[in-house]
């Protein structure tokens, strides 16, 4: 799921995080370049799936795994229900702190302010919003699967992918918020848009 976000990298990083950043970058796509991406990842994705038939007899992603044990149970039909959002909870809580039982660790508060800083710029706070449109949605994108699976695992292990991304993140959060006061403190005039 992550590496179908990561086509967000393709978004120049000058593009904000703004509605009119988003709508700026979705009429100049790059269609050239996202298409032989998305090829290679649906054919990593077939010939995966190949795979799991050729020793099982079953055409799967998941035949033979832990999805059973593991999944949110969220569903169309269970969207409104609380247990799916109990689990998920756990599990975006798991992810994003990056350890199990999720409780907040200083080691990992880089990855939770950052994947809350492009949370927020995604719901358009001023400043904020003028995050790179692609470093938000990879960010966010890291933490999808969150939603459909859970997993059990050592400290970081399911986090790995999300720490550069949430980092840069927050880093430039603190100079969002930062700039105007900056721009007072050394007299030097920075164009700051809200």
């Amino acid at each position: 799921l992550f590496s179908l976000f990561l086509m967000a990298l393709l978004c120049p990083a000058d593009i904000p995080a703004t509605i009119a950043g988003a709508r700026r970058f979705v009429a100049r796509i790059p269609w050239r370049r996202c298409s032989p991406y998305g090829a290679t990842v649906a054919t990593g994705v077939a010939l995966f799936a190949a795979r799991t038939w050729w020793f099982t007899g079953v055409f799967s992603l998941l035949y033979g795994t832990s999805l059973k044990n593991n999944d949110t149970g969220l569903r169309l039909r269970t969207i409104a229900t609380a247990a799916p959002w109990q689990k998920i909870g756990h599990s975006l809580s798991s992810l994003i702190w990056m350890n199990e039982p999720p409780h907040p660790d200083p080691r990992a508060l880089f990855v939770a302010a950052g994947v809350c800083a492009a949370a927020v710029a995604l719901c358009q706070v001023p400043r904020l919003r003028q995050l790179p449109l692609a470093l938000v949605i990879v960010t966010l994108g890291g933490c999808a699967s969150a939603f459909l699976v859970h997993t059990h695992n050592y400290p970081g292990r399911m986090s790995i992918h999300v720490v550069p991304f949430a980092v840069a993140a927050v880093v430039l959060a603190v100079d969002r918020l930062t700039s105007s006061r900056t721009a007072i403190t050394t007299g030097v005039k920075t164009p700051v848009t809200a």
